[in-house]
């Protein structure tokens, strides 16, 4: 009995053919470590893979803002009508390759998984300050008001990825100023809805640029070119750079939108939510 036990044991379910445990078991083991070797080569692809975007980012960037530099000294210089005009063409065609070139590397990055979220303690007003100071400039050249309001009731100290709140914002916030001739851009934030433990925050980009047609507005996140106007006065020939924000807002765990009538100005929304920073308190 004992026999017959051990045989049927080692047969198979259909012929009646004995098992190769021992082989069995080699053939699993050389596919869980050639799997290993898949895995650690892939993860090797994606560190290799973000260091060149990261790189050839550096390289593009390091001399357009040297050329974008001479170029504001060269205003600054006297200078005939048309030569001034010629500067600056040259630096909007320098300022719209940067922003190329900063919108295709985080969208490949997004897409690729190479963006992990960080998490540390920020001063959420001096965030925002930050992105308008950048934006400032561009503002008063433009003869546009850059407010900004953030409401009392929210946190100063939060903790999240901090770096990649003020990319969002400042890519809304520089198309809203680059795009809108005359009137205002407002930044507001306001609680959004609070999740348990949670500080919710909305944060809201208002303009009083060209706007956007319904039907321009319903593609606005997709990253597709775009028809009519906007195309070729709003958003070059694509909404790759909305598109990225939108990629990052749900990396973030969060929701974005925009509201917007032709003529009326525009609105663009994201909501995020962070942990307090108890530290703080």
């Amino acid at each position: 009995m004992s026999n017959e036990k051990d045989h049927a044991e080692e047969t198979g379910p259909g012929d009646g053919a004995p098992i190769d445990v021992a082989a069995l078991e080699r053939e699993i083991s050389s596919l869980c470590h050639r799997l290993a070797q898949a895995q650690s080569a892939l993860e090797t692809s994606r560190a290799l893979n973000a260091a060149f975007l990261s790189n050839l980012s550096r390289e593009i960037r390091t001399p357009l803002n040297g050329i974008m530099g001479c170029l504001g000294f060269l205003r600054e210089s006297r200078l005939g009508t048309d030569q001034q005009e010629q500067i600056q063409t040259i630096r909007e065609c320098a300022e719209h390759l940067l922003s190329t070139v900063g919108d295709m590397v985080d969208y490949i990055s997004v897409q690729d998984g190479n963006r992990p979220v960080e998490s540390m303690s920020f001063d959420l007003v001096m965030a925002v300050e930050e992105v308008l100071q950048g934006a400032a400039a561009r503002a008063h050249e433009r003869g546009l008001e850059l407010i900004a309001h953030v409401a009392s009731e929210l946190p100063r100290r939060l903790v999240g990825d901090v770096l990649k709140v003020q990319q969002i914002l400042h890519n809304l916030v520089s198309n809203s100023v680059k795009f809108t001739n005359a009137g205002h851009v407002v930044v507001r934030l306001v609680p959004g809805l609070e999740p348990s433990q949670h500080v919710a925050v909305r944060f809201e980009i208002e303009d009083t640029g060209i706007g956007l047609t319904s039907e321009q507005l319903a593609g606005v996140f997709t990253g597709a070119e775009m028809p009519g106007e906007v195309s070729e006065n709003r958003f070059g020939t694509s909404c790759k750079g909305l598109a990225i924000c939108r990629s990052l807002v749900r990396v973030l765990g969060g929701e974005m939108g925009a509201a917007s009538e032709p003529g009326q100005g525009s609105q663009f929304w994201f909501e995020l939510a962070f942990q307090k920073d108890e530290e703080s308190d």
